[in-house]
């Protein structure tokens, strides 16, 4: 394989990539809606309100993970492209697509950081709306980080 059939190639992974991390942006986003300002200057406890932020959680992880399922197969024909440019001595593709792929492995464990952190948050006696957000925030940064490592060359 050449140098322009990977780099096609690559092309389209990453546009198929960035397609499901917008859609990721934009659940994240309705994720974020679901909370209200008043909940964060409350300090009583709410057993319908922690209902509620679990409630919402738990169609945000299914939202994510029915997401995920395209985005995991997409990653494994990256890495197989970067097997090729191996084979084919190409570096410059290798430099290009193993940073794309380190990319994917900063989103990944920020993506375990968000997960392990809401689940104690949500197993605790008193959920911490301010807390939940904060995770989900910092999710859509990495989120923003990884698209924009895909959109580099």
């Amino acid at each position: 394989m050449n140098v322009s059939e990977i780099d096609n190639i690559k092309k389209n992974i990453c546009t198929e990539l960035c397609v499901h991390l917008t859609e990721l942006d934009f659940a994240t986003d309705g994720y974020l809606s679901s909370f209200e300002r008043e909940d964060f200057f409350s300090f009583s406890n709410s057993e319908a309100r922690e209902k509620l932020y679990k409630q919402s959680y738990y169609l945000f992880m299914g939202e994510v993970a029915r997401i995920l399922e395209h985005v995991e197969p997409a990653v494994e024909r990256l890495s197989q492209l970067l097997v090729e440019a191996d084979e084919a001595v190409e570096l410059d593709m290798i430099a290009l697509i193993g940073a794309k792929l380190e990319a994917y492995r900063s989103f990944e464990e920020r993506l375990k950081s968000f997960s392990e952190s809401t689940q104690a948050a949500l197993a605790k006696e008193t959920i911490s709306p301010s807390l939940l957000v904060g995770e989900a925030r910092k999710l859509k940064i990495a989120i923003a980080e990884f698209e924009k490592k895909l959109k580099d060359a």
